[in-house]
């Protein structure tokens, strides 16, 4: 039930973001430099058949994630270009084991390791329509990242690096921004031990979000 108001929450404040956005009437004539800082909701998208291998009894990762938050700070030029730090989080990645039970309805019960995905990124989006058209802000975007895939039981973790590429939609006013995109992140962990699991090679994974941010502060 946590998890499900959590998920109810960021999703109310993603709705509450994207009409900020939507209804947002700036033009990059309102504004030239601009420094934000902020908040974002989403939902995360986690795959890693390196780490599902080599874990035992058939454990699996639960890939999808309503209830992302992320914290954000950024500079921007008009509507061409922005640089990002971003700390971005997912959980309810669980490890789910082997069936051990059934409730009421039937429906089994399984092993369930939490865990929790993390994300410290810098990002540079830059808009290629700037010199075409006013007003179509739609952003690339490219980064690094330092991830981590974290037990929420006792902290045991793999960390690694990752290169981020996307999309975004931003719109911007001297003191407000607000934008919705979506992010791939191709991931390496260093190698390391897992619960008495050695994994002794580098250890890929991916990891998508759909996000929206809204930020305030202040412009020129």
């Amino acid at each position: 039930m946590k998890k499900f108001k959590i998920s109810v929450y960021n999703w109310l404040m993603v709705c509450f973001t994207l009409f900020c956005v939507l209804s947002a009437e700036a033009s990059d004539k309102e504004v030239s430099w601009y420094a934000h800082g902020g908040v974002g909701w989403g939902m995360g998208w986690y795959t890693s058949s390196d780490i599902e291998n080599e874990l035992p009894n058939d454990y699996t990762i639960a890939n999808l994630s309503l209830s992302g938050f992320g914290l954000l700070a950024h500079v921007g030029y008009r509507n061409l270009i922005q640089i990002e730090y971003d700390l971005w989080s997912t959980s309810a990645h669980s490890l789910m084991g082997d069936v051990v039970d059934f409730d009421d309805t039937g429906i089994p019960i399984r092993e369930e390791l939490d865990m929790k995905y993390k994300s410290s990124e810098y990002l540079i989006k830059i808009n290629p329509f700037y010199f075409f058209s006013e007003d179509k802000p739609w952003y690339i975007v490219f980064g690094i990242g330092a991830p981590e895939f974290k037990s929420k039981k006792d902290g045991q973790k793999f960390s690694g690096s990752s290169t981020i590429f996307g999309l975004e939609y931003l719109r911007s006013t001297k003191n407000l921004s607000g934008a919705y995109g979506i992010k791939y992140s191709k991931i390496t962990f260093d190698p390391t031990e897992f619960y008495s699991i050695n994994y002794s090679k580098d250890i890929s994974s991916n990891y998508i979000l759909l996000y929206f941010t809204l930020a305030a502060g202040f412009g020129i």
